[in-house]
């Protein structure tokens, strides 16, 4: 067992794993108690965030803290969606979403490269990342 202070309110932490105790460290994690107080969600609820916010939410969440919007990731999506027309997997044509084939985050040259997108359906991009995320 692994434990660690709450950096919030000094309450000890155990952890069953080395690696969860060192991405919580990283994170700057705080217990359930002091996580309630900074960030109650109901209170969140249509409020417009400003800049600093979102850097905070984007660190908290294991983010980098840079923006996630690419500049050319609308125009990419447009023109991934007009050449495949439907989805790959299903053939629907309704709410269409562009998949980066391989992780902008991880080969940013390949961001806007038409050859790297698919397109997807919502529920068929909801699945491949419930797949994804399982590895």
């Amino acid at each position: 067992m692994f434990t660690r202070n709450c950096p919030g309110c000094g309450k000890e932490l155990s952890y069953s794993r080395k690696g969860n105790l060192t991405r919580a460290i990283k994170l700057n994690k705080k217990c359930m108690s002091c996580s309630k107080i900074d960030n109650p969600s109901k209170a969140n609820l249509g409020k417009k965030f400003t800049e600093e916010h979102r850097y905070n939410l984007s660190i908290s969440h294991g983010g980098t803290g840079k923006t996630r919007k690419w500049p050319r990731h609308g125009t990419w999506a447009k023109r991934v969606k007009e050449r495949d027309g439907c989805c790959q997997k299903c053939s629907s044509t309704e709410n269409l979403h562009a998949h980066h084939l391989m992780p902008k985050a991880l080969l940013p040259q390949y961001a806007d490269v038409v050859a790297n997108g698919i397109t997807l359906c919502q529920s068929c991009h909801v699945e491949l990342h419930k797949i994804l995320c399982q590895n």
